[in-house]
């Protein structure tokens, strides 16, 4: 008799394992599937957030580009732009206002360019807003920014400052960006 207790009691532990092992097997489970699921999920946050300082990065490379660019420009020899209105290209004057420009274009020299006779190089910084392709280019570089949404050019009456509204594509921030050109060598007249 005493052995067939014990061959019951085995019997019954192998059932409690078996139960046992059901019941790990499908917590384990749950527990992979819900951490795969927190996993995606961050990886996806991850993601929008390295997009989203890749477009704050673009803004910030204009700001640097147009602000370093023009701290070395030290003669400006002519601005121009081309308005919606005109479609032609104009020359920014000290009195007339800018509105609606889709293009920009300051020339002048660079003090830290210089050609093999010693002289100053005459370079230019470019906006564009052509439709669905708006870019800032630099002629030295050509350096293209990329992920421009829009690009809008204003500049009051009796104003050497021209400010500079644009948008990075992904965004929904506005950024400005004065340039002053008074002290480049605008013409008052």
């Amino acid at each position: 008799m005493v052995s067939r207790s014990k061959h019951k009691a085995k019997l019954s532990n192998k059932g409690f394992m078996l139960i046992e092992c059901i019941i790990s097997c499908a917590i384990i489970s749950t527990v992979m599937l819900i951490a795969t699921r927190h996993l995606i999920i961050m990886l996806k946050y991850y993601e929008e957030k390295r997009i989203e300082d890749i477009y704050y990065s673009t803004a910030e490379n204009v700001y640097n580009l147009v602000t370093e660019r023009m701290g070395y420009m030290r003669e400006v020899t002519n601005v121009q732009y081309v308005s919606v209105m005109f479609g032609q290209r104009k020359d920014v004057t000290y009195q007339d206002p800018i509105e609606g420009a889709v293009f920009l274009q300051i020339n002048g020299y660079f003090n830290d360019l210089k050609d093999y006779n010693d002289k100053y190089v005459k370079g230019s910084i470019s906006f564009h807003n052509n439709p669905g392709s708006a870019y800032l280019r630099y002629s030295q570089s050509t350096a293209i920014v990329e992920y421009f949404d829009e690009i809008e050019i204003s500049k009051t009456a009796n104003s050497g400052i021209i400010t500079i509204k644009y948008k990075i594509r992904g965004l929904d921030e506005v950024f400005y960006l004065n340039i002053d050109l008074l002290d480049k060598g605008l013409k008052l007249i």
